[in-house]
């Protein structure tokens, strides 16, 4: 399976480029990639990013994808889906994700033949998208979402065969893995679990 970090975003609500902002001294984006790297069933990692930052992500040795939709996650995953069929995607703002957890998350899904999507699930019905698999069955779904305007992933995953899995069965503690950096307070939140 192809590990695939998503990295086409902005960051408005960040005001720069957070996936290069440094935790450890070290982009944030690194540390998703290098647990995509450790997992046992990645064959490989790359990057979807945007045109205006893809040569940032080539200064850091990582393969990269060009997604030249720029229309939020979903164009991320079309692209990736297009490249390389089935993937696990990943949001390149997640520092706490860990190779166990995509290897987790890859062990329940494996076996399941009858989905598009392979999704943690919350008990609250909320599902974590940025953190999935999916398979190339889902290709042609997201297509005709697309060309309908439909761009949430909440939608799309509506409209898909999606196997829902309790967040618990994956991680010991899914609110700190499943964190996503999107503000200054998010990262005072990252550096007190650090």
């Amino acid at each position: 399976m192809i590990g695939v970090v998503l990295a086409g975003g902005s960051s408005r609500r960040f005001g720069i480029d957070k996936l290069f902002y440094p935790i450890r001294g070290r982009p944030l984006v690194l540390n998703v990639v290098e647990n995509l790297r450790r997992a046992r069933g990645v064959l490989k990692v790359v990057v979807v990013a945007s045109a205006k930052n893809v040569s940032r992500f080539d200064e850091l040795g990582l393969d990269t994808i060009i997604d030249n939709l720029c229309i939020g996650p979903l164009g991320g995953i079309y692209i990736a889906l297009r490249a390389f069929g089935t993937i696990i995607a990943v949001a390149g703002d997640m520092p706490f994700v860990t190779s166990s957890a995509v290897e987790k998350l890859i062990r329940l899904c494996k076996d399941e033949d009858e989905y598009d999507a392979c999704v943690p699930s919350w008990r609250c019905g909320y599902l974590e998208p940025l953190f999935s698999i999916y398979r190339a069955s889902a290709l042609k779904v997201v297509e005709q979402c697309i060309s309908e305007g439909s761009l949430s992933l909440h939608k799309v995953l509506r409209s898909m065969r999606t196997l829902r899995v309790p967040v618990e069965e994956i991680v010991d503690d899914p609110e700190k893995t499943f964190l996503n950096v999107n503000t200054f307070e998010d990262l005072k939140r990252v550096r007190e679990l650090l």
